[in-house]
């Protein structure tokens, strides 16, 4: 039965990762431990392009590392290029037991372990003594002609005999005029990158803004980075929640849940002023000063018609004017120019004496507030007495 022949991975566990010979045995975790440490670091996010055996010799000397006379390990392979020509290796080839990579090459030659075989990253001192493998050589394109031409330094012009060379600005801009587009737009992007964040770094809070000059003369022209992650939406301030409240009658909770809409209608969390919450609880207690509590004895008739007393703790406001006085200093109403409405209610088991504040023409003070359209009327009762039943 003939035998068959190795899969790319397979060839991968028969060469070894530091010399790139034959290898004897696979690489084991205190290994790749010590070739992470000593040889290539990050060797474990691309172990699966590189060899993953090791020959006895290389293993003695790698293995020796940490003890107090280390062996000397073999010189470094361009492990770097070696990833980046391995990495774009087709799926599928790897896959196949046809591969022709240099790793199945090297694995399945018939070369000693000892014996360097043929790899294109194989330095010049070891090209003395290459195992030729067998068999019919293979078909490889002729590389490109190396272009001799030399050119400067400075310009990128080509410099040559009988070639006039002209170093200058104007020898610079005729260079970048031969670039391809992809070669300019790359040349572009990392100049204006520069420009926006050096632009950034002066600028105190606004957006970035570039100014290129033009070689035919006229305005520099203006390059402004846009954020493109997410559109720009104006934050609603405390004040403009606490207006939107008392004209339109609602509790605190009520309000948090508008807030609430007006984040996911907007889809961005900052479209509120943070800390809401925490404002509107602030602002109720603000004239927790002006109320008191006592216990009081009332009288109550029970479903029998039997009349007894009870104690029940009722709210009231200690002093009236004071706090019709706080009230309008706060919508920003002369003390004189306003009407006192008084309302009873006794729902909730509880006995509710209410009183709003109103100007003279039957609305409140506007509040102070950006935009085209400002009038926020404050409405509702202000409580400043409560008796249960």
């Amino acid at each position: 039965m003939p035998n068959s022949r190795r899969t790319h991975e397979e060839s991968r566990n028969s060469v070894c990762i530091l010399c790139f010979r034959k290898g004897d045995r696979q690489l084991t975790v205190s290994l790749e431990a010590l070739i992470e440490c000593y040889v290539l670091p990050g060797f474990a996010q691309h172990r699966e392009f590189l060899p993953s055996g090791i020959c006895n010799s290389c293993r003695i000397k790698l293995s020796s590392q940490n003890s107090a006379a280390p062996a000397p390990l073999p010189p470094r392979l361009p492990y770097e290029k070696v990833i980046d020509d391995l990495h774009y290796l087709p799926p599928l080839t790897r896959e196949r037991p046809e591969c022709s990579c240099w790793i199945c090459n090297v694995a399945s030659s018939r070369a000693n372990k000892n014996v360097n075989v043929a790899h294109p990253y194989m330095s010049e001192e070891f090209n003395s003594g290459v195992a030729t493998p067998l068999g019919r050589p293979l078909n490889c394109a002729p590389g490109s002609v190396k272009d001799s031409v030399k050119h400067c330094g400075t310009c990128s012009s080509p410099v040559a005999r009988g070639v006039r060379h002209e170093c200058g600005q104007a020898a610079k801009l005729r260079y970048l005029s031969t670039l391809s587009p992809s070669s300019m737009e790359h040349v572009a992007c990392s100049f204006l990158r520069e420009k926006l964040n050096a632009a950034d770094v002066s600028s105190s809070g606004d957006a970035a803004t570039a100014s290129l000059s033009s070689g035919f003369g006229g305005h520099p022209i203006q390059v402004q980075a846009v954020d493109t992650s997410t559109s720009h939406v104006p934050q609603m301030l405390h004040s403009t929640m606490r207006a939107m409240k008392t004209a339109l009658n609602l509790s605190t909770n009520q309000t948090i849940q508008a807030a609430q809409v007006i984040r996911e209608a907007s889809g961005n969390r900052k479209a509120i002023q943070p800390g809401l919450k925490e404002f509107l609880f602030s602002e109720g207690q603000s004239v927790a000063h002006f109320f008191a509590v006592e216990q009081l004895q009332f009288i109550c008739k029970q479903p029998s018609g039997q009349v007894i007393s009870i104690d029940r703790s009722a709210v009231f406001c200690c002093n009236v004017s004071e706090f019709l006085a706080y009230v309008c200093s706060l919508r920003g109403m002369a003390e004189m120019e306003h009407h006192l409405k008084l309302g009873i209610d006794g729902g909730g088991n509880s006995l509710k004496i209410c009183i709003s504040v109103t100007d003279s023409d039957g609305l409140l003070a506007q509040a102070s507030m950006p935009g085209p359209s400002n009038r926020f009327l404050n409405s509702g009762l202000k409580s400043f007495s409560s008796w249960p039943l």
